[in-house]
């Protein structure tokens, strides 16, 4: 079944190739292989993310999926972890703002029991703070930061932190000048993604739904 899902990929058939790559998940998944069906899984999300007539929540449900079944696995902590972080991003595409921020806090705070990982813990808890704003809750956003800080002590002399600190004060000081300048002095060393940029981009909309355009003026792609 998955060689012939390969076969119908390679020949760009995807709606063909997701349906024996599925009845491969049923078998891998019913002989207790869930690392291979997570593979699957998240294979067939890939596709549907990269398939422009297929919606984003069809991409997350696949996501979601194949997390599931990678931490059925005690050898695909890592893979779990990604596919997580993807249902978060997609997540926040289509507005379940609340639901990516706590997916980014639990793998924030995972990260920072892994020695190998606390590096990157920065980078999901400065994720969530953004979620937090995008929900428009600016008291929500504020205490969540907090608790970021404190559950990670380096994170506020990091470049991140400044950078959540910073947005999270104009935010619920509905200041926009001074959201632009935080986000300008971030973007001047380290660029902002794409993602986190559509995403800023709300959050600047919710405080100044006027001032839309000053958005697009700041070059934070």
């Amino acid at each position: 079944y998955e060689e012939a899902g390969n076969a119908f990929r390679r020949a760009e058939r995807i709606k063909d190739a997701i349906t024996w790559y599925e009845h491969a998940v049923k078998i891998y998944s019913s002989a207790g292989r869930f690392q291979a069906g997570g593979k699957i899984l998240r294979t067939i999300a890939e596709m549907s993310e990269e398939d422009i007539d297929v919606k984003s929540e069809e991409a997350l449900a696949y996501y979601k999926k194949a997390a599931d079944m990678f931490e059925m696995d005690e050898y695909s902590k890592a893979p779990h972890s990604q596919c997580m972080l993807k249902v978060a991003e997609l997540s926040a595409e289509v507005g379940k703002y609340e639901d990516a921020a706590k997916i980014f806090e639990k793998e924030g705070e995972k990260a920072l029991h892994n020695s190998m990982l606390q590096f990157g813990a920065r980078e999901h808890f400065l994720k969530a703070g953004i979620m937090w704003m995008c929900a428009g809750d600016p008291v929500t956003a504020s205490i969540a930061v907090e608790r970021y800080m404190s559950e990670d002590p380096r994170l506020a002399t990091s470049r991140e932190g400044e950078l959540l600190q910073d947005i999270t004060q104009a935010f619920s000081n509905n200041d926009v000048d001074a959201f632009v300048d935080a986000l300008h002095k971030y973007d001047s060393v380290t660029r902002l993604d794409a993602w986190k940029t559509e995403m800023l981009c709300k959050v600047k909309e919710i405080m100044a739904p006027s001032a839309e355009n000053q958005v697009n003026d700041v070059d934070l792609t």
